[in-house]
C-alpha cells in the first residue's frame, strides 16, 4: 500500500484522512506537493518510520493526527518548517 501512495495530482486538498489504512511509513514524497494542506489524520495505522523532510512542503499544516501508531521515535525538527502547527496528536 504504501508504495502507491501518492497525492501529487490532489494539490487542492486541505484535508486528508487516511485513518486506519495500514501505512506502515510516512515517506518524504508521499505529501510534497500538498502545500496547502490544514489537516492530516494519520491516525490508527501501523507507522513506525516517519522520513525527515515528509512534510517540509506543507507549511500550512495546522492538525496531524499520529495517534494509535507504533512511533518510538523522529527527528526532533521534523516539523520545523510547520510554524502554524498547533494540535499534534501522538497518543
Amino acid at each position: 500500500l504504501n508504495s502507491n501512495l501518492n497525492f501529487s495530482k490532489c494539490l487542492e486538498i486541505l484535508y486528508l484522512s487516511l485513518r486506519q489504512n495500514l501505512l506502515t511509513k510516512i515517506r518524504n514524497d508521499y505529501f510534497k506537493m500538498n502545500k496547502n494542506l490544514f489537516s492530516l489524520d494519520l491516525s490508527y495505522n501501523q507507522i513506525e518510520f516517519i522520513e525527515y523532510e515528509s512534510f517540509i512542503t506543507n507549511t500550512d499544516l495546522y492538525d496531524l493526527n499520529l495517534n494509535g501508531n507504533y512511533l518510538k521515535s523522529f527527528n526532533k525538527n521534523i516539523f520545523s518548517p510547520n510554524i502554524l502547527l498547533t494540535n499534534l496528536y501522538l497518543a
